[in-house]
C-alpha cells in the first residue's frame, strides 16, 4: 500500500473471493500482475464453501445443518433427486436410492 495516498497499487482488482475470483488472482498473480482481492464476506471460498456438501450430504436434515439459509425446496431437490440425476452421466455417482 502506498502510505502517502492510501492506494494500492495494482493490474487487476477482483471482486470476490470465491473460487473464480481467487483463480483468476492466482493465475494472473502468477503472470506477474499485481493483483488485488476484495472480499466483504468473513471467509475466503465463496459458495464453493457449500459445493462439496451440494453432492455429499446424504440427507436433506444433514444439508440444512450445514447450509441453513438455503433454499429449502432446491436443497431438496438437490439432495433427493441426486441418486436419480447424474447416473449414467458420471461414473462415480451413487447408484443407490437416497430416498
Amino acid at each position: 500500500m502506498n502510505r502517502t495516498s492510501g492506494q494500492v497499487p495494482a493490474d487487476l482488482l477482483v471482486i470476490g473471493a470465491g473460487m473464480a475470483g481467487l483463480t483468476a488472482g492466482a493465475w494472473a498473480a502468477r503472470n506477474g500482475a499485481r493483483v488485488v482481492v476484495a472480499e466483504h464476506a468473513p471467509t475466503l471460498g465463496g459458495s464453493a464453501a457449500f459445493a462439496g456438501f451440494v453432492w455429499t450430504a446424504p440427507t436433506f436434515e444433514a444439508l440444512r445443518t450445514v447450509n441453513p439459509g438455503g433454499d429449502p425446496e432446491l436443497g431438496r431437490v438437490l439432495v433427493d433427486g441426486f441418486a436419480d440425476g447424474p447416473r449414467g452421466y458420471v461414473p462415480w455417482a451413487p447408484t443407490a436410492d437416497r430416498r
